[in-house]
């Protein structure tokens, strides 16, 4: 009868762990900051300058001021586009601008903004492209969960629960086989 109860109670607290396995979450730092990059215009002809403004804004949503971040030409089709300054700093109202030269070879130009480690694009199309501008790069949310590992305490409270049920199962096989002795027991002494 212990064997039985104690094979039950060990299943049942199986199925409970595995049940609960698929509720566990990755936990990832929030980002410190977010950094928005966009261009005065998405298209544009051989040899124009367009001006690139990134905004940068902390956790709360709020504009950093006086940042230092740097610009540069991530990608082009040639080797004529430049930004011009490439070391920019973020104003009292979070934005920090450069100047994009095209160059002269058709085609997509990305340019890239870097402020600390948090990293912003912007696409720009020379000449006839008929390509649709690439939106802004932007840090995906990392959701929200509890401050303390759910997962483990439920898988915690789940082997209490069966250790618990593993004792109750022992406590009642020692009854049974008590009462069983003392019947036999008595049964002789008739």
């Amino acid at each position: 009868m212990f064997r039985i109860a104690a094979l039950l109670a060990i299943i049942t607290t199986m199925i409970l762990i595995a049940s609960n396995a698929s509720t566990a979450h990755a936990q990832y730092p929030p980002p410190d900051a977010s950094l928005t990059v966009t261009a005065s215009q998405t298209t544009a002809t051989a040899g124009q300058q367009v001006t690139v403004s990134a905004v940068l804004r902390d956790a709360d949503g709020d504009v950093l001021a006086n940042q230092p971040c740097v610009a540069r030409v991530a990608s082009q089709p040639g080797t004529g586009a430049s930004v011009s300054p490439t070391d920019i700093t973020t104003d009292g109202n979070g934005v920090a601008r450069t100047t994009l030269n095209v160059g002269t070879t058709p085609g997509t130009i990305q340019v890239e903004v870097v402020c600390g480690t948090i990293v912003g694009r912007v696409g720009v199309i020379l000449g006839a492209a008929a390509q649709p501008p690439l939106s802004p790069i932007e840090l995906p949310g990392t959701g929200s969960g509890p401050d303390t590992p759910s997962a483990g305490l439920s898988a915690l409270l789940l082997l209490t629960a069966g250790a618990i049920a593993l004792l109750a199962a022992r406590r009642y096989a020692r009854l049974g086989s008590g009462r069983r002795s003392r019947g036999a027991a008595s049964g002789t002494a008739n």
